[in-house]
């Protein structure tokens, strides 16, 4: 009777080190797939920027842009353009540009840039 017990005893730990082994694949699994991500939408969008907005508010929301630009207007106003580039996928990715405009120091506009595929449509023939 004590073997038995002892033998139901070892397979039920048999069993949970079995499904905690399983539980854990299941869950590096969804982590894998949830960091899969595929941005469909811009992040830069006009809820988040507002006119008016200081340069240090910006850079909180979207971080450093890859170019700046400056420049003094004809009533010396201080003109600056920052530079970001963004990946989306819609159908097929797309690299897009955005520019976003400063008049002394503070946001005044966004601007789409440029859009190009990121990958060439290829098309392989094969002659037999």
């Amino acid at each position: 009777m004590e073997k038995r017990c002892l033998l139901n005893f070892s397979k039920s730990i048999v069993f949970s080190r079995s499904l905690f082994r399983s539980a854990i694949y299941l869950f590096l699994l969804v982590i894998l797939f949830a960091g899969c991500k595929v941005q469909r939408q811009t992040r830069f969008t006009s809820d988040k920027l507002i006119p008016g907005m200081n340069k240090n508010e910006v850079l909180e929301i979207y971080g450093k842009p890859y170019k700046e630009s400056s420049d003094k207007d004809g009533n010396g106003n201080r003109q600056e353009a920052w530079y970001y580039k963004e990946q989306l996928y819609v159908g097929k990715w797309y690299e897009v540009n955005h520019v976003l405009h400063f008049e002394n120091d503070k946001f005044k506009s966004l601007e789409q840039g440029k859009e190009s595929p990121l990958f060439k449509d290829t098309v392989v023939t094969i002659n037999h």
